[in-house]
């Protein structure tokens, strides 16, 4: 399946403020030394294992940032669907990872720096700050390595959804509109293809993988 969406399918990182964003926002996978407690494995793919430490991690600079945006409208149900959310994720991009090692997808030196470099996070009057891009690995806890695992799996996730489109005919088969709200419309036609192509495809992974998620600890 995925040797044919890669003579389809091209090849282009999406919203480097998305990608970013993601890492402030979902923090750290690296391994952290803890109490018994919090090396306890909360989700195991394949060999590589996921603590209750560096979900809670996750989970906490998650929760700072969603607080941030809804405020005292921030309640117990929300904070529930946001730690399966964040465990969902950090399985799901972990699946994505190694599949796409074993696809023998990688991001090059120059692939990286490129990336960092035109990143307008790290850019001020077109030139690039490479102060910014430390601080920011600083804040966030991460090293290149880590930013590199994220580019590549959203190089994985690029292959998977690169050929998805929505056709002609499912636009003709919305209620005549005007142009602004047509775009709207297909965009979210689009995402929710997206979306429904890569659970399709996490999930079809995951019953050829070891994965077994303890979800009580996750409360």
């Amino acid at each position: 399946m995925l040797r044919k969406m890669r003579k389809h399918a091209k090849y282009f990182y999406v919203l480097f403020f998305l990608i970013i964003a993601s890492f402030i926002l979902w923090g750290s996978w690296t391994s952290h030394t803890g109490n018994e407690k919090s090396a306890e494995t909360i989700a195991e793919i394949g060999h590589h294992k996921i603590s209750v430490y560096d979900f809670w991690t996750t989970y906490s600079r998650a929760e700072e940032n969603i607080r941030d945006m809804y405020g005292a409208k921030f309640d117990d149900n929300m904070a529930t669907a946001l730690k399966q959310t964040v465990l969902n994720d950090m399985v799901t991009d972990e699946v994505l990872y190694q599949a796409a090692r074993k696809e023998g997808i990688t991001v090059s030196d120059q692939e990286l720096s490129d990336f960092v470099t035109s990143n307008p996070a790290f850019v001020v009057g077109g030139v690039f700050r490479k102060d910014r891009y430390d601080r920011f690995l600083r804040a966030t806890g991460q090293t290149e390595n880590d930013l590199r695992r994220q580019l590549v799996m959203e190089k994985m996730k690029q292959l998977v959804l690169g050929s998805i489109e929505v056709s002609p005919a499912e636009m003709k088969s919305m209620p005549k509109t005007d142009s602004k709200t047509a775009a709207m419309v297909q965009d979210a036609i689009l995402k929710s293809k997206q979306e429904r192509a890569l659970a399709s495809y996490v999930n079809g992974l995951k019953s050829q993988m070891h994965v077994v998620v303890h979800t009580e600890l996750a409360s």
